[in-house]
């Protein structure tokens, strides 16, 4: 699908080991943390826990292999960001 912004953002990451580059320049630049909780390099229980810190940040995903968070994603990420 084309983006009429695609001209000014420019081209996205060419394959996995860019992306991968981008995940690793974030993180040390910024502290920004990308996990795909699918990665292969992830044991089982590193994957529960990356899967577990979205829910409670973001909310419960649609179904698996999907990204977003159903309706109750939103409300459940202000719950949690008051406290509630």
């Amino acid at each position: 699908m084309r983006s009429p912004l695609g001209r000014v953002a420019g081209p996205g990451p060419a394959d996995a080991e860019e992306i991968d580059a981008l995940r690793r320049r974030a993180w040390q630049e910024r502290g920004f943390l990308v996990i795909d909780a699918a990665d292969g390099r992830l044991d089982r229980a590193q994957r529960a826990f990356v899967e577990c810190i979205g829910e409670r940040l973001f909310g419960r995903r649609v179904s698996r292999g999907t990204q977003g968070s159903d309706k109750r994603g939103a409300a459940a990420a202000k719950d949690n960001a008051t406290g509630a």
